[in-house]
């Protein structure tokens, strides 16, 4: 978890405005805690989040664009 939280904060420097990314996570939990960091701890660089599930059905990516 700690190098997604990591890669979240980095994406922000890294991204133009309107830059799409996706983190690919290990489950429906820690895809749920990542998206709830990036709306609360670095609220305003991202939008339109989105919960994406693999195809097995278990909820895997993160997505969303940068501000």
């Amino acid at each position: 978890m700690g190098v997604l939280l990591h890669l979240c904060n980095g994406a922000a420097l890294m991204l133009k405005p309107a830059g799409f990314f996706i983190f690919e996570t290990n489950g429906e939990n820690q895809c749920k805690c990542l998206a709830k960091y990036i709306e609360n701890d670095i609220r305003g660089s991202f939008h339109s989040l989105g919960i994406v599930s693999a195809f097995a059905g278990i909820q895997r990516f993160l997505t969303g664009f940068y501000q």
